[in-house]
């Protein structure tokens, strides 16, 4: 990812930043409200880093409770 590009700009790119595998992508968004988007329903997805932040936040906190 170039600089310090507030987007990432595709699946590859939301995949290295979460974590996860990037055909995991379309489930994460589907299934667990994962904060991706197509323009149009088009192209490439793509997500802000800082909504990325608050949802892995989200997670850890739904995550850990159930434990």
């Amino acid at each position: 990812m170039p600089g310090n590009n507030p987007i990432c700009r595709n699946s590859s790119e939301i995949g290295a930043y979460l974590g996860i595998d990037k055909r995991s992508v379309p489930y994460y968004q589907e299934t667990h409200g994962l904060p991706a988007w197509k323009f149009d329903g088009k192209g490439n997805w793509k997500a802000l880093k800082t909504s990325l932040d608050n949802w892995l936040f989200e997670m850890e906190r739904k995550n850990m409770q159930s434990e």
